[in-house]
């Protein structure tokens, strides 16, 4: 967890340098002046509650993360920041540049993150309603800042991607309502993403739709991971080769009933970029 709350850090430091050096850049121009001062004191309060969380995963050693943030992933926002530093640098970064950055930025799944972050440490002295309400301003201080501009409707269309004809769809099975909410963030982009909170929920789900992969936690109230999986092929037996069973830990009965079914199984804390690599190997593997 404290390194997830250490990438976290990196990557909001980066944005708020980011943000201030564009000020001073762009400090002719009144009202994108005005709306980088909101960008900039948000990233601050971001950043205090963020130091916040660390301080009580220093005193709390126990606060175990149920994912991992590949490198990868961690560099792509920080990389893309250094880029449009180096065009400000060389006088090249243009207000339109810069309106699109921080779209990017404040869209990504950072900020999913930092909620993830002080969700998990909620009732440790961590103040959760004030991030949310935090994000929550950025995104309406974005959202009124761009309609306000005479071309808005260019900043928001991703002209460089054709529409799919076909999503594949994947339903998240999992107790805990921010591994759902993560996951169906990370996963989004690629795929049509589905939750269900339990066993009984998924298969009311699976009563209703067609699903391509499951990822299913294993132990959940009401009706566990490996009751849903034999109830579900039931249903579907193709679905016995499109599970991902997600866990942090599990009985050894039950790792041998995965095991001897060749069931892919993956344990907290997962790695976003290996989940989807499976994900990825059994959609074509069909």
């Amino acid at each position: 967890m404290k390194n997830t709350a250490c990438q976290e850090m990196d990557v909001l430091a980066a944005v708020l340098f980011f943000y201030e050096k564009c000020l001073n850049y762009f400090g002719d121009e009144k009202e994108l002046s005005i709306f980088l001062e909101k960008l900039i004191s948000a990233k601050q309060i971001q950043i205090d509650l963020l130091k916040e969380v660390c301080e009580v995963l220093k005193k709390d050693t126990q606060i175990k993360s149920q994912i991992i943030i590949d490198e990868e992933i961690s560099c792509a926002v920080k990389d893309a920041i250094q880029a449009n530093l180096e065009k400000l640098d060389e006088h090249r970064l243009s207000s339109d540049d810069l309106i699109v950055s921080v779209i990017a930025v404040e869209t990504s799944f950072w900020n999913e993150i930092f909620l993830y972050l002080i969700g998990f440490v909620k009732d440790k002295s961590v103040d959760n309603n004030e991030a949310l309400m935090m994000i929550r301003r950025i995104e309406r201080d974005i959202r009124k800042f761009v309609k306000s501009l005479p071309n808005a409707g260019k900043y928001f269309t991703k002209t460089s991607i054709l529409p799919q004809i076909w999503r594949d769809k994947i339903l998240v099975v999992d107790d805990d309502p921010v591994i759902r909410y993560l996951f169906e963030k990370f996963l989004e982009d690629d795929w049509d993403v589905f939750t269900a909170a339990d066993g009984r929920e998924a298969l009311e789900c699976l009563a209703k739709n067609y699903f391509d992969i499951i990822i299913s936690d294993i132990s959940m109230p009401i009706m566990s991971g490996l009751k849903f999986f034999r109830e579900a092929i039931k249903i579907k037996t193709k679905l016995a080769r499109k599970i991902i069973f997600v866990t942090g830990a599990c009985q050894l009965d039950e790792e041998a009933y995965i095991a001897q079914r060749q069931i892919k199984m993956l344990y907290k804390p997962i790695s976003i970029k290996e989940l989807k690599d499976v994900i990825q190997e059994l959609l074509v593997n069909e």
